[in-house]
């Protein structure tokens, strides 16, 4: 299967694309900035600039038989001023109009054209339960959404289906709501807008996911279709249940007029009211991953699959027994996370030994981007690349220290910003379908006794972030490699 997708380095987009190489999809990204999307992607995504021709555009168009339509400008956290409502628009309803009318264009269209929308358009409905064929609101965001759905709806005189996905609150570490508030709550203050009785309307990633799928391969979905999970909950709730995972003990209200001064218009996004129901996916009998937000906190939240000892403390036990460390110094940690892959172990080696789709694995705020790597892995190989942690960019140079294909690699940091790092990958066969892969990092920290510090107060929670982030994507990607 071939699909389009239009906002992949998103949030939303990279999770979908994760899973469409899981399941072996042929991915066409059409983005705005092809070597930003090519560093957040990897090279088993083609890129279509969106500003291309017509004639390009509606031969990859007449190419694919998907198309998933995620565009979209943040709404949230941001002050609506006429200009910001332009931007809105232009990439919302403007986006979805242009891809709309390519594919009525088309002489072979795609079969499906999944279009985003949101819970929004429902405006302000205080406890009011609300289904897809509910009335629709009448203010600005409402009409935006109706705008927006109209535009995707065009499609269908192609004889296209299409599906028009309200999303809720998307619940993930690395995005939306968690992403924003979860520094707050981790230094031990959270806090819930407005009067905090206000329903939050909340989905888990995952179940964003495969709802798309759904949509994908359910020919009778159609039309509007409520994207949250079957339990909704108050905003002062959401806070509550956040604080009792995090270190956050005191949780306070921001008064609405506050949000009004600081975002205007804007404030209605946080504070509107949408007890919205997911009934066309209860109806088709779609399983969600997550019915209760506790437990769809505590995925993303806790993050028990990632471990970081001091190897000082495990007394005389072994280490690095696999392979010799090229250095004198000797390491102070050792990181170890495993994860089952639905793959035979060739495959899942080829994948997590290409330096290409280490990108799709790490989290978007770290901006990875490959500086160079050779065309061929081999043992002795050295890469480079730089990431970015706020407004510090760090370059890395790696080099391969065992190589034994199928089985297992080993990498060195030969130049970056810990004193020491070797990251061992194994791959380990459970069956001639199944595989184990088993990460481990033996490292040391600079600058003796501060490094220490530094990684009590910071680094041993970001190693564990981004480690988590890893297995999370490797598990979208897991049901074929």
């Amino acid at each position: 299967m071939r699909i389009l997708i239009i906002g992949a380095t998103g949030f939303i987009g990279r999770a979908l694309v994760s899973s469409c190489l899981g399941k072996n999809y042929q991915i066409v990204a059409l983005v705005r900035n092809k070597n930003r999307a090519k560093n957040l992607l990897g090279k088993n995504v083609s890129f279509v600039d969106i500003n291309d021709s017509v004639e390009i555009l509606r031969e990859q168009l007449e190419e694919c038989d998907v198309v998933v339509n995620l565009s979209g400008k943040q709404l949230a956290g941001v002050r609506w001023t006429p200009g910001k409502k332009r931007e809105f628009d232009s990439s919302r309803i403007d986006v979805t109009k242009k891809i709309s009318n390519l594919i009525r264009g088309c002489e072979n269209p795609p079969k499906v054209f999944v279009s985003a929308s949101a819970v929004g358009v429902y405006g302000n409905r205080s406890t009011e339960k609300l289904v897809e064929n509910s009335t629709l609101g009448s203010d600005y965001l409402s009409q935006m959404c109706i705008n927006w759905e109209t535009s995707a709806i065009d499609a269908e005189q192609a004889g296209t289906r299409v599906c028009l996905l309200r999303f809720g609150v998307v619940i993930g570490r690395e995005g939306g709501i968690l992403k924003q508030v979860m520094p707050g709550f981790s230094l031990g203050i959270g806090n819930y807008i407005g009067s905090g009785t206000q329903f939050v309307p909340w989905v888990h990633i995952s179940d964003v996911v495969n709802v798309i799928h759904k949509c994908i391969n359910d020919s009778g979905l159609s039309g509007p279709i409520n994207v949250t999970a079957p339990n909704p909950v108050t905003s002062k709730d959401f806070a509550r249940k956040l604080a009792n995972l995090t270190n956050a003990r005191v949780v306070l209200p921001i008064p609405s007029i506050l949000l009004r001064l600081v975002f205007g218009e804007g404030e209605k996004v946080l504070t509107n009211s949408q007890n919205a129901y997911p009934e066309k996916l209860i109806q088709k009998s779609f399983e969600f991953q997550f019915t209760d937000l506790e437990s769809c906190l505590v995925a993303e939240v806790i993050i028990d699959s990632v471990s970081i000892v001091k190897i000082s403390s495990r007394g005389n036990s072994e280490y690095l027994t696999e392979f010799s460390n090229p250095t004198s110094i000797s390491p102070q940690y050792e990181l170890k996370s495993k994860v089952e892959i639905s793959s035979d172990v060739v495959t899942a080696f080829n994948f997590f030994s290409d330096a290409s789709n280490l990108s799709l694995t790490t989290p978007d705020w770290m901006n990875f981007e490959i500086i160079s790597s050779p065309d061929t892995v081999e043992l002795g190989s050295s890469m480079k690349y730089r990431i970015s942690l706020g407004f510090l960019k760090l370059n890395w140079t790696t080099v391969i220290l065992k190589w034994d294909p199928s089985n297992s690699f080993v990498d060195w940091q030969q130049k970056g910003p810990y004193k020491l790092w070797i990251h061992s990958h194994q791959i380990l066969e459970q069956s001639s379908s199944q595989s184990l892969m088993i990460d481990r990092v033996y490292y040391s920290m600079p600058f003796g006794f501060l490094g220490r510090i530094v990684h009590e107060w910071f680094v041993k929670d970001l190693l564990k972030r981004i480690f988590s982030c890893r297995l999370k994507t490797i598990q979208l990607i897991n049901s074929t490699l």
